[in-house]
Formats: structure tokens, sequence, C-alpha cells
């Protein structure tokens, strides 16, 4: 009895659209796989798009503070050569009031004494 089941369910499903209804499993099963590996790669393009601006991003944003930091170096070397001359008029600035005190000084007493 139970081979005659079995041979009822296995030409039933044949001749009752079953092996259409694999058939067709299989072929959306192909489909939908082909589908999910296109998006994946599409997915895996995005990433790697993503990737490639937000690097983009960052070199721009290095070369920006590079340029940055050249300038804010170029302008402090400026002052500190601007601060060198500075010092040297102030020291030649203060050995005159010096020498000009003395001077005064000088005439003071010379005045004093008269």
């Amino acid at each position: 009895m139970q081979i005659n089941e079995l041979l009822t369910i296995l030409v039933s499903f044949f001749t009752g659209g079953g092996l259409l209804i694999l058939l067709t499993i299989s072929i959306q099963k192909k489909k939908i796989r082909a589908e999910y590996d296109n998006l994946l790669m599409e997915a895996k393009g995005n990433e790697l798009n993503n990737v490639e601006k937000a690097i983009k991003i960052w070199r721009d944003s290095a070369e920006a503070m590079r340029k940055q930091s050249e300038e804010i170096s170029a302008q402090r070397e400026a002052m500190r050569q601007q601060n060198f001359e500075l010092q040297q008029r102030i020291r030649g600035l203060e050995a005159k009031v010096a020498e000009l005190v003395k001077e005064l000084k000088k005439k003071t007493n010379e005045e004093f004494r008269r």
C-alpha cells in the first residue's frame, strides 16, 4: 500500500503541475540570486565611491592645513626678523639715550661748577 500511495503522489506531482512549480521555483531562485548579486555589487560600488569621496575630503583638508601651516610659518619668520630688527633699533636708541644722558650730566656738572 505504501508503494501505491507513493506512486500516486509522484504521478500527481508530475501531472498536477508539481514539476512546473519546481521549475518556476528554480527559475525564480536564479533570478532572485542574480538580483541579489547585482544589489550587492552596487552596494560595494557605492561603498567604494563613498570611501573615495571621504579620502578626497581628507586630502583636501590636509592640503588646506598644509598651506595654512606654511603661511603661518612664513608669517612667524617675518615677525621673527622684524623682532630682531626692532631689538637692534632699541639697542641703538638705548645707546643714544645713554650717550645723551652722559652729555647732559656733563653739561649739568659744568654749569653747576660755574
